[in-house]
């Protein structure tokens, strides 16, 4: 096996779609990450997992990332767990981040 196909990153949050909120953004990559043999049940277990293990993601799970028509969106740190979430969801052994994580709670230990 090579690194590649064990490992994940995580990108910069200009790749999110700022119309969705934080919950459905990761349904949304859950449902393209993961193979089609993965049930809808399993995916949305996986994606209420990723929120309460991202401390982060819980407060903002139902907010538009980037909403322009209401004053609230997610902040930049919320953005960057959203991605970090992304990348966890097929459950990588490694994972490359190229954002600075100081905070960044163990997740999926």
């Amino acid at each position: 096996m090579t690194i590649a196909s064990q490992s994940d990153t995580s990108n910069k949050f200009d790749t999110l779609v700022g119309e969705l909120t934080v919950e459905k953004m990761l349904r949304y990559m859950t449902e393209l990450k993961l193979p089609s043999s993965v049930s809808a049940e399993e995916c949305e277990a996986l994606v209420v997992e990723v929120i309460l293990r991202c401390s982060n993601l819980e407060s903002c799970r139902y907010i538009i990332i980037r909403s322009t028509l209401y004053r609230r969106k997610i902040s930049s740190g919320q953005a960057k767990c959203v991605d970090i979430g992304i990348a966890l969801i097929t459950r990588p052994p490694i994972l490359f981040s190229w954002m600075n994580q100081r905070r960044l709670d163990l997740i999926f230990v």
